[in-house]
């Protein structure tokens, strides 16, 4: 299978080899980051005495709860903005290595850099790199940086459950349904009389 189905017609091959993206984009980085963010980052609020789900970090019920957190710690994208640098874009990169490690495991994404031309690098990273999750079996790919982005700016405040929670949800779903594999979509489909 060719590398150009993780961004159609705008993948850069030379752009994967990038010093600074293969650093970023260790699975043990981007785990330790993960780990940050549930060990380090989270705790420090609360959502409205929302309860963390019990279980594994990739459940929807999970995502759906580290959307809240987000919008705790970026409340508009100003906030997002800010963390160019320093210790919020440490946290900002702890978000994007969550959200795009549910992508990868619950929609079969992969991480690529989406560097090209039009779009040389992010906001979060410079022009250093964009990362991104691509999916080798139909769906457009997943700007990380975007989707942050744009849960921040939702009705002039951010709103990460349904920017990134849903859409995280939305590929999982095709993902299922391309592969012939069950998902919790399915429940509420027959609940509701449409399969």
């Amino acid at each position: 299978m060719s590398d150009d189905l993780l961004n159609p017609g705008h993948f850069d091959a030379a752009a994967q080899q990038l010093p600074a993206w293969v650093a970023w984009s260790r699975p043990e980085r981007i785990a330790a980051q993960v780990d940050r963010l549930f060990t380090e980052t989270l705790p420090m609020v609360s959502v409205d005495g929302e309860p963390r789900p019990d279980g594994e970090r990739f459940t929807h019920d999970m995502v759906g709860w580290v959307c809240n957190e987000f919008d705790d710690f970026f409340p508009d994208v100003d906030a997002l903005y800010a963390a160019y640098e320093g210790e919020r874009q440490q946290r900002a990169d702890q978000f994007v290595c969550y959200f795009g490690e549910a992508l990868r495991l619950l929609a079969g994404g992969e991480w690529f850099n989406e560097r090209y031309q039009d779009a040389p690098g992010s906001v979060l990273y410079g022009e250093a790199f964009t990362p991104a999750i691509g999916y080798r079996w139909g769906n457009s790919p997943d700007d990380l940086t975007d989707m942050l982005f744009e849960a921040a700016e939702a009705d002039g405040s951010t709103e990460a459950f349904m920017m990134i929670g849903t859409e995280i949800y939305s590929r999982s779903a095709d993902y299922a349904e391309k592969h012939g594999l069950p998902h919790p979509h399915d429940e509420t489909r027959r609940k509701h009389g449409l399969v």
